[in-house]
C-alpha cells in the first residue's frame, strides 16, 4: 500500500498478465522463477529489482504498443 507507482505498474500490467502463457513469458524475460513473479504481481509481497522494474516497464510499453518483447 506505501508503493503507489509500484501498484499503477502492476495495473498497467495486469490485463497484458491475462492471455495464456503471458505470465510465463515474462518470467523468462526476467529471468525470475515464475512464483517470484507472482508474488511481486498478484500477492504484492514483494517488489522486483530496478533492473527488472524496468525490464517490466519495457514490456508493457511493448505489449500497449502491440509489439512483442524478445527474451
Amino acid at each position: 500500500p506505501d508503493t503507489p507507482l509500484w501498484n499503477q505498474l502492476v495495473a498497467r500490467a495486469r490485463p497484458h498478465l491475462r492471455p495464456r502463457g503471458s505470465k510465463a513469458h515474462l518470467a523468462r524475460l526476467l529471468r525470475l522463477p515464475r512464483q517470484r513473479l507472482q508474488d511481486a504481481l498478484k500477492a504484492r509481497t514483494s517488489c522486483l529489482d530496478a533492473e527488472r522494474t524496468l525490464w517490466l516497464l519495457c514490456w508493457i510499453t511493448a505489449r500497449e504498443q502491440g509489439r512483442e518483447l524478445g527474451a
